[in-house]
């Protein structure tokens, strides 16, 4: 299999020789002093690796972008005193301007009076303990003030 590609290979060789020598010519005279053969090779390669990586995104056209999800309109308040235009309503309808307040957040918790000492007993997660200490000594600072 290697006869088939050796004249090939050869032919490449010797046009890639050429090229080194056209290159060479054109460098100053300390990089040829410092470039062997393999390592100018390897520059040029990765030049060319860099123009194939970089040349597709110059001239194409960049991908519109479509939004994922539509953000949903945002509710209209009617205020009392404004009158309905449409035709078909006939009457006044009765506006709840009042938001609705949840249970749970309509009224704070009443605040339970926490002593020093059951603030130092109180046990924590080991990996919390940490976190939670500034805050504990904190506490502890404010309510003997």
């Amino acid at each position: 299999m290697w006869e088939k590609f050796q004249p090939a290979w050869q032919r490449f060789q010797r046009w890639w020789s050429t090229l080194l020598r056209q290159v060479r010519s054109r460098l100053p005279e300390s990089l040829n002093q410092q470039l062997s053969d393999r390592a100018l090779t390897g520059v040029i390669a990765g030049i060319f690796v860099l123009v194939l990586w970089i040349t597709p995104g110059l001239f194409s056209s960049k991908p519109k972008l479509t939004p994922i999800a539509e953000t949903p309109p945002s509710p209209t308040m009617i205020s009392p005193n404004s009158t309905s235009t449409s035709p078909k309503s006939t009457s006044p309808k009765s506006v709840d301007t009042k938001p609705a307040v949840p249970p749970e957040l309509s009224s704070p918790a009443p605040v339970k009076s926490v002593s020093p000492n059951h603030l130092r007993q109180t046990r924590l997660p080991r990996q919390s303990r940490s976190v939670h200490l500034p805050l504990q000594n904190r506490l502890l600072r404010l309510y003997h003030h």
